[in-house]
């Protein structure tokens, strides 16, 4: 490892000369263009990279403009209670979507019971097996002294005007669920409100990502010199070798003076 790492540095450091005796080279051969040229080069140089700058930052307001678009299309999350996560108008558990009407109503309901014992008797066997069955047998026989055990199980009831959906959670997490049933109903009863809410927040999101689509005036502005520049290009074999990828005015685009200006570098 130490050795790859050393080998990496070594070539880093090459790298980084190269790079230094590169840029040399350049400012020596634009210090030797004459005046004018040299004042062509400089301004050009200048304009490609405002063009540039330009660019980036139109470039980058649209993707904000659509991450927003595509966030304001999103359900709002609420909370989350006993592995569901609630949101404005729907619930998912395991990969499930349930959205919500203004109908839905959920309710919690448990099943089973709770045995409390001092110690093990064949008594408090029979007593279980009288009181729940054979589950109530079982619970009955491993109970120990001063233990608790909750045989309950523990059921979300969602349940609409063409639909019902029943949900096992654990029962130890009975507080949560009743919770979660409570948003739910909350959250039913406002889903038309959520949903049109959702739907103003996208047409406004969507006329901001136009707006901004078509906000390019400093963009074209910073083309506009660019293309100027190269009309006034002296003719210079030193120039050309500078700008191998030089193009004239009327075949520039914005890709083109993008590209042209990797030159400057």
């Amino acid at each position: 490892m130490t050795l790859i790492y050393a080998v990496l540095v070594g070539l880093a450091l090459v790298v980084a000369a190269v790079g230094v005796v590169l840029a040399k080279r350049r400012r020596k051969a634009i210090d030797a263009l004459p005046a004018e040229h040299k004042h062509w080069y400089e301004s050009m140089r200048s304009a490609l990279v405002a063009f540039k700058k330009e660019k980036s930052a139109h470039e980058k307001s649209v993707r904000g403009a659509r991450r927003a678009l595509e966030q304001a299309r999103q359900p709002r999350q609420i909370g989350s209670e006993a592995g569901f996560t609630l949101f404005d108008t729907e619930l998912r558990v395991s990969g499930r979507i349930i959205h919500y009407s203004p109908a839905l109503h959920a309710r919690v309901e448990a099943t089973g019971n709770t045995a409390v014992s001092s110690r093990t008797t064949a008594t408090r066997v029979g007593a279980g097996a009288l009181v729940a069955g054979p589950v109530g047998a079982v619970v009955g026989a491993v109970a120990k002294k001063n233990k608790v055990i909750d045989a309950k199980e523990l059921y979300l009831l969602l349940e609409d005007v063409e639909w019902a959906e029943v949900v096992t959670c654990k029962s130890e997490r009975g507080q949560q669920v009743r919770s979660l049933a409570q948003q739910v109903n909350l959250a039913a009863g406002r889903v038309e409100d959520a949903r049109m809410l959702r739907k103003q927040e996208v047409v406004k999101a969507k006329s901001e990502l136009a707006l901004t689509e078509a906000n390019t005036t400093g963009l074209m502005d910073a083309r506009a010199v660019a293309i100027e520049m190269h009309e006034r290009r002296p003719v210079s074999e030193s120039l050309d070798r500078l700008l191998p990828a030089a193009r004239s005015a009327r075949t520039l685009s914005i890709e083109a003076a993008a590209s042209d200006s990797e030159g400057f570098d």
